[in-house]
């Protein structure tokens, strides 16, 4: 009875794998295997086990000639997944990923690609202030931009120019509007030419050398303007 069962059971292993096999793969533990894999597993209780052995016995097979992509695991030494690259065991559990484009190597500094590697660019980021074009910062400054000569920054609330607010400065606190250091100066005031806004006046000019030139158009266009003050 016994061995009749045997039978009965070789039969049906046979006739199983007769069938996966006319669509040139295996299924295991599934009778559809998907078309594009040569060897099709499925289980929710088991795992595949590939063989174990120790680092002298995996060695012993470069004796020989190793398939590239071989793949064992090994439980002495440095255990974990081996496979062979062609010309050498590597181990999966040491890969660490190295990218040799990669050749920016400043603190902080925002990288670019110089059409073959990443190399440092202009732009920096500490995480609380960016510096384009300088490194240096004001108190208080979040943004700095410079071109070497001139630094323009953004701080809370308000843009401004440093060093030593001497230079153009735009100012945004508290929605009093736009000032621009010895061109123009905008609180609840305007100033042109002078950051010396004289207190009794709403607006200011100043200059030595140039006048005023209010706006200049024909009697048709001046009539044209809609609803004038």
């Amino acid at each position: 009875m016994k061995s009749y069962c045997a039978a009965l059971a070789i039969i049906g292993l046979f006739i199983s794998f007769t069938a996966t096999a006319q669509n040139n793969n295996v299924g295991i533990g599934t009778t559809t295997p998907d078309a594009s894999a040569i060897l099709e597993m499925e289980s929710t209780t088991q795992g595949m086990l590939i063989p174990r052995m120790l680092e002298s016995e995996r060695l012993l097979i470069s004796s020989g000639t190793p398939a590239t992509g071989l793949l064992v695991y090994q439980t002495d030494g440095t255990p974990g997944f081996y496979y062979y690259s062609g010309s050498a065991w590597v181990s999966l559990s040491n890969l660490t990923e190295t990218d040799p484009k990669v050749a920016s190597i400043t603190t902080n500094a925002v990288p670019k690609y110089d059409g073959t590697s990443l190399v440092d660019g202009t732009i920096t980021d500490d995480g609380g202030k960016v510096g384009i074009g300088t490194t240096t910062f004001t108190t208080g400054e979040k943004l700095a931009i410079s071109n070497g000569a001139l630094q323009f920054g953004i701080f809370p609330g308000y843009l401004d120019n440093v060093p030593n607010n001497d230079w153009t400065t735009f100012e945004m606190a508290n929605n009093k509007g736009i000032r621009i250091w010895d061109a123009l100066s905008v609180d609840d005031k305007v100033a042109i030419g002078t950051k010396n806004l004289t207190p009794s006046a709403k607006l200011e000019v100043s200059s030595t050398t140039q006048g005023f030139l209010p706006p200049r158009m024909t009697t048709g266009e001046m009539y044209g303007i809609p609803s004038p003050a």
